[in-house]
């Protein structure tokens, strides 16, 4: 049957790879970016949108806006553990920067 390449790049598909795969993995990837992002300039400003509706929605009745499954802790609009797990990822964030 031969050695399989990527129809764009040219490399050479990994073993075991499926029969009617075209392209290599870096190049579908390549391919999903551009798409989400077309995907986002047309849509955008409706996704943005109801998230914000969303976000507003979960608030207003107590409910972590992270998780929408436990309720929001007093004075907070996230439970304990989304809040935790937010820190950790800021804490993480501004480690590697400084």
């Amino acid at each position: 049957m031969g050695v399989k390449t990527c129809r764009e790049c040219g490399k050479q598909l990994p073993e075991g790879v499926r029969y009617n795969t075209l392209y290599c993995y870096d190049c579908i990837r390549k391919h999903h970016i551009a798409a989400m992002k077309r995907y986002r300039e047309k849509h955008g400003d409706r996704l943005r949108a109801e998230d914000k509706e969303e976000y507003y929605y979960y608030k207003e009745h107590g409910i972590c806006v992270d998780c929408h499954q436990a309720a929001a802790d007093e004075g907070y609009t996230t439970c304990t553990a989304c809040r935790a797990k937010r820190n950790k990822r800021s804490e993480k964030y501004y480690k590697k920067k400084t």
